[in-house]
């Protein structure tokens, strides 16, 4: 069990193992969602001669019926020509900037980021739905169970696995492959049959999703209308899983400065997890300045040097700290050793990749490893 105080922090290379799309792959995704949402609508706005609203409800996806400002016809069009044109911009200035991450596009672009959160939505929704019917990449690895032994091992009662374990897990994902996965392996134990001990475990803080979550989004049934018009059946077509994705893109938060604001409680409770933690894992991150100070790191997890006569005095986190790189990319490295040590090069050569000193208690290890074979490997869990 882990009975030392423990903190997982992940970021998107850990949801890759799970076959969720990350960097230029998801940017690549949401692109096709808004090419295919477009050319729909391009289909219906010009072919389709709308005489009444009557049926909207029904074919309509509801991120394009909550633009209407009045209940007629025109305010109707002008939804659907909205929307067009947002995912054409959306097109255009992807296909223009190139962005790097998605997070950083939409925070200089705020007028896309209501569809663009939709198409984030579909596309994890979709890898989601992937996994539950076993289409998922099998072959990448499903670090978790690493997560699951320990959690089990040494347990006696399903009362002692909650008391015991003193764990959480601070993601910037939008994904909930974690919990599912921690969910469905705990569950399919007998020690756990007739007993809510795994739900009750998994709830309030103990998974803190930093810019929020896509979780179970409830696909409602198709309406049994009936169309005739293959135009209109197409964007009919779309309407329940589109409805899913726009229930979930409401949750959705970004790397902005104001959606900042907005999740503070998550923020403060991942500082919280950081700061009481005795062992900190951060698997598939690639330390980004602004996500490090949206939850501290740059001042939890900072080794300072206090300079003095005739002395140098070290404060900083008395607590080792495992971090993966994977294919030891120099960015990584110099990104962790600037906020660890306020200098680039602690983890480039000749260094070794694990930076410690007896003295004050620090501990640094990275792993150039994916997140499967550094816990397989490298990092050790230990109480």
């Amino acid at each position: 069990m882990f009975q030392i105080p423990t903190v997982f922090i992940l970021g998107a290379g850990a949801s890759w193992h799970y076959g969720y799309p990350t960097g230029d792959d998801l940017i690549k995704a949401i692109r096709e969602e808004a090419e295919g949402l477009l050319s729909v609508l391009d289909d219906f706005y010009k072919k389709v001669q709308v005489s009444t609203l009557e049926y909207s409800e029904a074919y309509c996806p509801r991120y394009i019926l909550d633009k209407m400002e009045r209940q007629d016809v025109q305010a109707f069009k002008s939804a659907i020509l909205d929307t067009k044109n947002e995912c054409k911009n959306l097109i255009d200035r992807v296909d223009i900037v190139d962005p790097l991450v998605i997070d950083h596009f939409l925070n200089y672009n705020s007028d896309l980021q209501s569809i663009t959160k939709l198409f984030i939505s579909r596309v994890i929704l979709k890898c989601q739905a992937d996994n539950v019917t076993q289409k998922m990449q099998r072959d990448r690895g499903n670090w978790c169970r690493f997560i699951l032994h320990h959690l089990m091992i040494g347990c006696e009662s399903p009362h002692e696995f909650i008391s015991g374990n003193d764990v959480a897990f601070v993601t910037f994902n939008y994904d909930i492959s974690l919990e599912e996965n921690l969910l469905q392996g705990l569950k399919k134990n007998h020690f756990f049959s007739d007993t809510d001990v795994v739900e009750e475990f998994l709830s309030s803080q103990r998974v803190i999703h930093v810019y929020g979550k896509v979780g179970k989004s409830l696909i409602s049934n198709r309406s049994d209308i009936s169309i005739s018009n293959p135009i209109v059946y197409r964007l009919f077509s779309l309407k329940p899983e589109l409805d899913a994705a726009y229930d979930s893109s409401k949750e959705l938060l970004t790397i902005a400065p104001n959606d900042k604001l907005e999740n503070k409680v998550s923020l403060e409770a991942a500082k919280k997890a950081i700061e009481r933690a005795e062992r900190v894992y951060i698997l598939g991150y690639g330390f980004d300045k602004m996500n490090n100070e949206n939850i501290g790191l740059d001042k939890l997890l900072y080794r300072k040097e206090i300079r003095g006569r005739p002395e140098v005095y070290r404060t900083g986190p008395k607590k080792p700290i495992y971090f993966t790189n994977y294919k030891s990319k120099n960015l990584v490295s110099k990104s962790a050793s600037q906020l660890f040590y306020r200098t680039p090069d602690r983890f480039l050569p000749p260094n070794t990749f694990i930076s410690s000193d007896i003295s004050d208690g620090t501990y640094y290890e990275m792993s150039i490893k994916d997140v499967y074979e550094a816990l397989s490997d490298d990092f050790e869990f230990v109480g």
